[in-house]
């Protein structure tokens, strides 16, 4: 039901680059953890090539900080380029739903549903990994819907501070009903096709994690770039 959504990788460059993006974003490896290209050429069986290629794009995404000579960083949590992340998508997101109120099809409130009640399996066994992998899913299914997958791309590859942000918020928060309770109302209001009502939705959804952010510093202020 979500294949359309899964990475598809044509060479081993494009494997590790999501196998370490995956790390970095549920926060396996760490804000500020050091790698190396060497320790991953043993865990991936590759040779230095495709690992050096995809450390060089993870450091254009933001996610990764190289210093020659010194060593290659895990970026910290950028506080300015996670309201940067969520303004765009807020304002790009508000207008993918309204659309969506007049485009979705049968068969898309089907896979709609399909992934809430998945959403509140993973939230009633705890498992956060999957909820926000769900949570992701559900937003580019309306974005495919609307024929706008390049656009939820371009979210996603300006957003990795904010969803970042966000994982550590799954932490700590034990507010997962709200954020799957979120999804069921923007689900209906869409069905309904009450632009107004879905607007409102997505703006309190997407602020979520924000409004642990200050908490989040103080717990965590090895994870933020000052």
């Amino acid at each position: 039901m979500t294949d359309q959504i899964q990475p598809t990788f044509k060479t081993a460059r494009d494997y590790i680059y999501h196998t370490i993006k995956k790390e970095i974003l549920s926060l396996n490896l760490k804000p500020g953890t050091c790698i190396s290209e060497k320790e991953y050429m043993e865990r991936l069986s590759s040779s230095r090539t495709p690992i050096r290629e995809a450390f060089v794009q993870l450091s254009k995404d933001e996610l990764l900080d190289i210093y020659p000579q010194k060593g290659t960083y895990v970026s910290l949590i950028n506080v300015a380029y996670v309201e940067e992340g969520r303004f765009i998508r807020e304002h790009l997101e508000k207008e993918v739903l309204k659309l969506a109120c007049d485009c979705l099809t049968k068969h898309d409130f089907y896979k709609l549903e399909a992934l809430l009640k998945m959403q509140e399996l993973a939230k009633n066994h705890d498992h956060m990994e999957e909820l926000f992998k769900l949570d992701d899913d559900f937003h580019q299914t309306i974005f495919n819907a609307c024929g706008k997958e390049r656009t939820w791309l371009m979210i996603k590859r300006m957003n990795s501070h904010l969803d970042r942000l966000r994982m550590l918020s799954l932490f700590k928060s034990t507010s997962w009903d709200l954020i799957v309770n979120q999804h069921v109302l923007m689900y209906e209001a869409i069905k309904r096709k009450d632009k107004e009502r879905v607007e409102e939705i997505v703006v309190e959804h997407l602020r979520l994690a924000l409004i642990d952010q200050i908490d989040l510093k103080h717990q965590y202020p090895a994870y933020f770039k000052e």
